[in-house]
Formats: C-alpha cells, sequence, structure tokens
C-alpha cells in the first residue's frame, strides 16, 4: 500500500489512505464518494467458493474491513454486493483489486485451483456490485500490485483494454466474454497458461479510455457541476426497433420468458407497459443504478394467469435520477403458446430390430386453442423423414402421434437421434415443440469423450429394449486386439464398466455393447471417439 500511495502522490495531491485498524464501513465508504481510482489490497471472499452460498452475496463480492476502528487487524468483516452496491465513486471509476482471492478467478491459496468455468463465475461476480455502483472498470490481479496501473491510468490515449493488455506480467492468453451478471459490460481473463493460472482479469467497459478516467472533459450532455441537470438521458434496447419480439410462455424453457437489456444514459429508474389495444395488461418497474437493467416478463398479466394469446405492445419508459424522462421506446411483442409441452412415451426405442419389443414411440401434446397443426419427424440435419401428421385444423384438447421407425417411404430410419416437431398456426402467429428421441439398442456415453491411452474410463450403456442378461462391453483400439469386459447393471436398463484403455497407436477406439433381448434378439450399438 505505502508503495502504490508514494506513486499516486506523485500523480496527484488528491490521495486518501485508510489502513487498518481503522478501515472501516464509514471510513471507506467516505474516502470512496467521488473518488476516481480506488485501490483495495485486502482478503477477498467471492462465489463460487467453499463457503456457504447466499443469493445476495451479503459477504461475498466487496471489502473484508474492520467491524470496529481501533480494535486490531483481526477484527474483520465482509461487506458484500449490497453494501458495495451504494458507494459513489467519480464518473468513470476504476476499481484496482491486488492480492485477492477470487476476484481474478483464483482460488485460495490451497485449495484447488478453479476450472475455466469457476474463474469466469468468480470474475464476473466480483465486479458486477462495483459496476452497478457507477465504476466503468475492474482491473483484479491476484499476484501483482505493479504501480504501473496507477502510472498508465494517468497517462492519456488508450483504452483500459490496451492498459490491461500492455501489464508487465500479461500472460498474452487473454479470454474475453460478455457479462451475464451486468449485461451490456464485458470481461477478460488471462490465464498463466491457455487453461490454468487464473491470476489477471479486466471487467466493465473495456473501451473506456484513460482520459477518460482522471481528467476527461465533461461528456456530451453531462451537466456543468453545480448547474441542475435538465437533459433527458438517452435509452436503448437490445432488441432493434421494429423487430418483434416473440413469447411462447407453454413451459417447454424455449421462450418461455421475454428478456430484455435497457440501457440508460445514467442512472436511474426504467418502467415497461405491456398493452393491448392501448390497455395495459403488465407493468414492471425496476431501478437502473449504473444506467442498465435487465427487464423480463413471463407472459404473466398483472391480475395472475397468463395473458391471452395474441399481439401486444411494449413500452419501455426511463427516467434519470434528476426526474427527466427518456423519449419512450415500444416494440412489437407477440404472446402465442397453443401447445403444450410435448411428452415421449419411449424417449428411446429401437424399431429397426423388427421386433415388437420397443418399435415405436408416441409423443403426447395438448392444444389449447384452434389450430391448423401437424406433425413432423426430423433428423439430425433438421430434414423431414416422416411427416405424421399434415397441416390439419383441429379443436383444443389432446393429441397423440405414434412413430414406428419408418421414413414416408415405409423403410427403417437409420439408428440416432431425432426429432417429433409439432407446429400449431392460427394463420398469423405460429408455435413450435420440439423433443428428441432416440432410436437404436443402447444409448452409450464415455465419461471422457477425447480418451487417452492408458486412460481409466468409464462406460455407460442404456438399453432401449430388455435385455435377458447384462450385456458386454468389447473395446476396438487402433494396434490393438479387441477385448471385452462384462458391463454391471447399476439400474433398471442401465449397464455400467469402468475401463483401463491400452497402449496402441493414436487414431478412433470403438465402443460396442451387445446383448441379446428377452426375445432372442441380438442388440448391438457402437461409439466412436478419437483417442489420442
Amino acid at each position: 500500500a505505502e508503495e502504490l500511495y508514494a506513486e499516486a502522490i506523485q500523480l496527484t495531491p488528491n490521495v486518501v489512505r485508510v489502513y487498518s485498524p481503522n478501515a472501516t464501513w464509514s471510513a471507506v465508504r467516505s474516502a470512496v464518494n467521488g473518488a476516481s481510482i480506488i485501490v483495495y489490497l485486502g482478503h477477498g471472499n467471492g462465489w463460487p467458493s467453499p463457503y456457504t452460498y447466499d443469493p445476495a452475496y451479503t459477504t461475498k463480492n466487496g471489502f473484508g474491513l474492520n467491524a470496529t476502528a481501533g480494535m486490531g487487524d483481526d477484527n474483520n468483516r465482509y461487506y458484500g454486493e449490497p453494501y458495495i452496491e451504494t458507494l459513489t465513486p467519480a464518473p468513470n471509476a476504476v476499481v484496482l483489486l491486488f492480492h485477492l482471492c477470487y476476484a481474478a478467478g483464483n482460488s485460495e491459496p490451497g485449495q484447488t485451483p478453479p476450472t475455466l468455468s469457476v474463474a469466469r463465475q468468480r470474475v464476473d461476480n466480483y465486479a458486477s456490485a462495483f459496476l452497478r455502483a457507477g465504476a466503468r472498470a475492474v482491473i483484479a490481479d491476484g499476484h501483482s500490485h505493479d504501480p504501473y496501473y496507477l502510472r498508465a491510468l494517468f497517462t492519456g490515449g488508450q483504452t483500459l483494454d490496451e492498459l490491461w493488455r500492455a501489464a508487465p506480467n500479461a500472460n498474452g492468453n487473454v479470454l474475453t466474454y460478455a457479462s451475464s451478471r451486468t449485461p451490456g459490460f464485458s470481461y477478460q481473463l488471462d490465464p498463466d497458461t491457455p487453461t490454468e493460472g487464473y491470476y489477471r482479469a479486466l471487467s466493465g467497459n473495456l473501451a473506456l479510455r484513460t482520459e477518460d478516467v482522471t481528467g476527461a472533459p465533461l461528456l456530451p450532455g453531462e451537466p456543468t457541476p453545480g448547474e441542475p441537470d435538465l437533459a433527458p438521458p438517452a435509452l436503448t434496447l437490445s432488441a432493434p426497433e421494429g423487430s418483434p419480439i416473440a413469447l411462447t410462455p407453454n413451459g417447454d424453457g424455449v421462450a418461455d420468458a421475454m428478456t430484455l437489456n435497457v440501457q440508460l444514459g445514467e442512472p436511474g429508474t426504467v418502467e415497461a407497459v405491456v398493452s393491448a389495444y392501448g390497455t395495459p395488461v403488465a407493468q414492471r418497474a425496476l431501478n437502473a443504478p449504473a444506467g442498465h437493467a435487465t427487464l423480463t416478463w413471463d407472459g404473466t398479466a398483472d391480475g395472475g394467469g397468463l395473458v391471452p394469446d395474441g399481439q401486444y405492445q411494449l413500452e419501455v419508459r426511463a427516467r434519470d435520477l434528476a426526474g427527466n424522462a427518456a423519449l419512450p421506446a415500444t416494440r412489437p411483442l407477440t404472446v402465442y403458446a397453443p401447445l403444450s409441452g410435448i411428452t415421449l412415451d419411449a424417449p428411446q426405442f429401437f424399431p429397426q430390430d423388427g421386433d415388437a419389443l420397443r418399435a415405436t414411440s408416441g409423443a403426447t401434446f395438448t392444444l389449447r386453442s384452434y389450430a391448423t397443426v401437424g406433425v413432423e419427424v426430423l433428423d439430425a440435419t433438421g430434414a423431414t423423414v416422416r411427416t405424421l401428421v399434415p397441416p390439419t385444423p383441429s379443436a383444443p384438447g389432446p393429441m397423440v402421434v405414434t412413430w414406428d421407425g419408418r421414413n414416408d417411404l415405409g423403410a427403417l430410419v437409420a439408428r440416432g437421434t431425432y426429432r417429433f416437431r409439432a407446429t400449431a398456426t392460427d394463420g398469423v402467429l405460429s408455435d413450435r415443440q420440439v423433443k428428441a428421441v432416440f432410436a437404436d439398442a443402447f444409448r452409450i456415453v464415455s465419461s471422457d469423450r477425447t480418451p487417452a491411452r492408458g486412460q481409466r474410463i468409464t462406460i455407460t450403456a442404456t438399453a432401449s429394449e430388455t435385455l435377458a442378461a447384462s450385456p458386454r462391453l468389447t473395446i476396438r483400439q487402433p494396434g490393438r486386439t479387441a477385448w471385452s469386459v462384462s458391463m454391471s447393471r447399476i439400474a433398471s436398463g442401465v449397464y455400467r464398466a469402468t475401463i483401463i484403455l491400452k497402449s496402441g497407436s493414436r487414431g478412433t477406439v470403438r465402443f460396442v455393447v451387445s446383448g441379446t433381448d428377452t426375445d432372442g434378439g441380438r442388440q448391438a450399438s457402437t461409439l466412436s471417439l478419437p483417442i489420442h
């Protein structure tokens, strides 16, 4: 901290130090007020972590401070997201987090290093509250506190992305992602190697320039200090203007709800109104503390229950903290969900062997309103292999269709994965439901899709038909004689075997599961994987 202070005081006289044992929340909050650069060296408590999950992140993704002033360095308390988002830094502030656990994706010393997925979540989570508070970038470095960052911030003419990539400890393994926690922003990781060592991260507005942080002129539309703010904020939506938003709230997990990113030119409030022929049916209001918010709507009316199928208008209104209203943004919105989710009586079947054990797969769904309905079976490329129901005007009620594994010419289809697709339309709006069905003797899954010679792996096979006995697993490796093992039953129709692959050549390894069904028919399926 003293090394960084010595650097900072040469760049500007406006430097505030808050040190333990007097680094209480009130002292830190006061020091951060109006600050353009915030430097934190202390403990990090982030998520995901080994500790108890708290959906409000009350103690995570923030500062570890002194609970009471003057009571020693071990007098600790963590102040997480609900506290951090109330801070009031200067516009375009940058937060520097040095030597923290979790903030750059890293684990605590001695703990298991994170996967890329875990590191990404930690970085995105840790920066989120600082960005909501109004900061525009968070730089986290788990190993370094190089004064380079302070010097570079006072050197105009580069973006924060350029500054971060040019740091003395940059690794050149940059991975960039759109933020999930703070839509509209991005974050980057620069691990020690392309796959591990997550100790450097940058989050926020990567295009922000250093001169905007430490001394830029006022942006267009910003009020002069001391004068009232009379300018309306700019309002933009992630959905393009004139592009209809489609909503099918039928519970199938596809387009069940609308998610819309709202960008406001400055902090404020957002209100959304869904109307039918000028009459509001649903309203939502939310805060946009950092000038952006995520608006969601699941088709539920304010009085409860889903709104009727039809065409609606979405109007988004916004105001800044001074009360200035933005120009409203409107988008067409359609709600159409005549089909309930498809259920299958046999998600896996084996028509190709010609017996009667599992020869068909039936699909059931409910039509909620009058519509023209068609049902097809598609192959992996999306081509129609069988038309089960041509487009037919249909009344509301349950519908059941059965497929015998044959195409429109009456021939059995090849083994593999297919999809039932039901389509309903009222002539203007349309809805589709899709459900996958597997047609083969066994569904085979490997614990590793890219196994290596000498590696231990587990093969799991799920039988489509009832077997007379447990199947066998045969392994065919390049350069080796085929060998086999018995599989153990772990559940009804599910079998498993763990093996160690032998030495041999690179190429393709084939796992063949074979058995006999209760009608005496021979069953066999193959899974082919690259081996290195």
